[in-house]
């Protein structure tokens, strides 16, 4: 079933109904923005001052305070998939002016009170100096599972999360492009070495239904959507959902595309959104277990 309002944002979502072992009726809602590119607020920064950006976090911040007033804080999720820290004046300001001072990204982050970020290419574009100093400024952990430590081989950032929501456990794992080495000079990322994502879901899959026994496995993916037949290294969200065994939830980014759809993984269907940049749309999964 498909459900959309429309509420200053278009919110996309689909019911996913899954049989657990447990007593009782759960109900999580969980929401992710992803390429916001700085775009906090409204302002424009320039120009006339009455006209401003018709949606920002500032309006997602809105609509998740109403959620959670509404249903409670332990029934809602909220994700960010990564490209937050390159855009518009405010986010180049925090990189590159004022880089001493608490960045505005994590002041940001830590207000709405996210419950996981992942890290996208346009971040580690950014620089060390920024995205090390963010990774300890948030309050919820910045994941990026294929990103490793050329010395340990560990994870430079952290993998995946479990979230306690209600009694149920959340498993989030999240991945950055692995284009970034083609994109992006060596010394914004020295120290680290990137995994495809086919590579490195399958295990972290693998990992958290081992070790953390969780009601729901969520993909937080900065990449792109591709298609189902053929796996792309920079858009693998299709092939991913349909390939990857474990799943249940796919958040795609990156290619500022907008969906919400079911792919049949052969056991079951997982559901895929992405909700284009900047705020202009908020992905919603609905979930009933």
């Amino acid at each position: 079933m498909l459900i959309c309002f429309f509420f200053s944002h278009l919110f996309f979502s689909l019911v996913r109904e899954i049989l657990i072992p447990e007593d009782g009726l759960y109900k999580i809602e969980i929401y992710a923005t992803n390429d916001l590119h700085g775009r906090f607020f409204d302002s424009l920064y320039v120009g006339d001052r009455a006209e401003v950006h018709p949606y920002s976090l500032a309006s997602v911040s809105s609509y998740i305070k109403q959620r959670r007033s509404a249903v409670g804080d332990n029934n809602v999720v909220l994700l960010d998939i990564g490209d937050h820290l390159q855009g518009d004046n405010a986010v180049y300001y925090f990189n590159f002016v004022d880089n001493s001072s608490e960045h505005l990204f994590s002041r940001m982050a830590n207000y709405i009170d996210y419950d996981a970020v992942v890290v996208g290419n346009h971040d580690i574009e950014a620089g060390h100096d920024v995205y090390d100093k963010i990774s300890k400024e948030l309050s919820m952990p910045y994941l990026a599972a294929n990103a490793l430590d050329k010395i340990s081989g560990d994870p430079y950032f952290t993998p995946y999360t479990v979230l306690s929501k209600n009694g149920l456990r959340i498993a989030v794992i999240g991945l950055t492009n692995p284009n970034i080495p083609n994109w992006l000079s060596p010394y914004l990322w020295e120290g680290m070495e990137f995994i495809e994502i086919k590579e490195s879901l399958q295990y972290w899959v693998d990992y958290v239904k081992n070790n953390e026994s969780p009601h729901i496995i969520i993909a937080a993916l900065h990449a792109g959507l591709g298609n189902v037949e053929t796996y792309n290294i920079e858009n693998p969200a299709r092939f991913l959902a349909a390939n990857i065994e474990g799943l249940d939830v796919v958040f795609a980014s990156h290619d500022h595309k907008v969906t919400t759809e079911y792919i049949n993984n052969g056991s079951k269907d997982v559901l895929l959104l992405e909700g284009g940049s900047r705020a202009s749309y908020l992905s919603a999964a609905y979930v009933v277990l």
